[in-house]
């Protein structure tokens, strides 16, 4: 078995995937390529936010559809819900290699930490969201060489002594996830954490803004570390999973990327996250104890 990815093996979250895609499926069709017109339209159920050529369009659920998806999956569930999000990768395109975990934190300030610990989602539920053939397509997982280990020890050491540097299109996923404070739940929840932590909302704004380049293939920020495309020999392929045809619980604190090379439709895939204090382990154990469902 595998210790990066499990399907989901109960069908009593089947109703909520399938509200989902749905959703999806039908505002889907009536997108013509006028991303304006469409965000205009109140009958949608998402806003496209964003479209570059690096990722393709970036999708953010409007908020009924996530109230309605939260409090379903919370009546479900025996964990709390953290976030709830559409992923995309563009047909024969790919997304880095890169790393949504926790370790190295603690090597930037008490506040960096905190604050990561409200952005981060170490484990996600993916499930589709259309009927696209996905048999092509896939995620691996790869472990670091010891010159990762050093690049990224040293980045979080300094990350806030550096100045904001190289911006790619992460830096939008990091804009949309953490900003737009209408249409995304994620955001309302994180509110409320950093609301907890009691930092003034200037600091926060400067973390979240802050990244580390290495120049020798590594980049960090406040959700995530990646790993440039062009510096594979940083890291070793130890598993892949293609397709995911069902909702399956992925391993997301560990080195990872998404493969859509090879396929001609792109990948729309929903994304529920957790409290970031269960690992995916925790959660796995959950499922095949069967206490993941009430």
């Amino acid at each position: 078995m595998s210790d990066h990815y499990i399907q989901l093996p109960s069908t009593e979250l089947a109703p909520i995937f399938k509200f989902a895609k749905d959703c999806f499926l039908r505002s889907n069709e009536r997108f013509t390529g006028d991303v304006t017109e469409f965000n205009r339209n109140g009958n949608n159920d998402f806003f496209i936010a964003l479209n570059r050529s690096e990722v393709g369009y970036i999708y953010v659920w409007k908020t009924g559809v996530v109230n309605k998806m939260i409090r379903d999956l919370q009546q479900k569930v025996t964990i709390p819900v953290h976030d709830f999000i559409i992923l995309q990768t563009p047909a024969n395109g790919s997304y880095p290699w890169h790393n949504e975990g926790m370790k190295y934190t603690e090597l930037a300030t008490d506040k960096y930490r905190e604050v990561a610990r409200v952005m981060r989602r170490p484990v996600a539920l993916n499930y589709p969201l259309d009927n696209a053939d996905l048999s092509k397509s896939k995620i691996e997982w790869a472990t670091p060489s010891d010159k990762t280990t050093e690049l990224l020890i040293a980045g979080y050491s300094n990350i806030m002594n550096s100045a904001n540097s190289s911006q790619n299109y992460t830096d939008d996923h990091i804009n949309l996830r953490s900003q737009n404070k209408t249409h995304h739940i994620g955001w309302i929840q994180r509110t409320k954490s950093f609301e907890a932590l009691e930092l003034d909302p200037k600091e926060i704004a400067d973390i979240l803004n802050r990244s580390h380049d290495s120049g020798e293939g590594v980049r960090i920020n406040s959700i995530l570390s990646i790993v440039y495309d062009n510096h594979n020999e940083l890291l070793t392929e130890v598993d892949e999973y293609y397709g995911m045809p069902e909702p399956t619980l992925i391993r997301t604190d560990q080195w990872h990327r998404i493969i859509n090379a090879h396929v001609e439709e792109d990948r729309n895939m929903g994304s529920i996250s957790f409290d970031p204090t269960y690992s995916y382990s925790d959660i796995k154990t959950l499922i095949m104890n069967n206490e993941f469902i009430k």
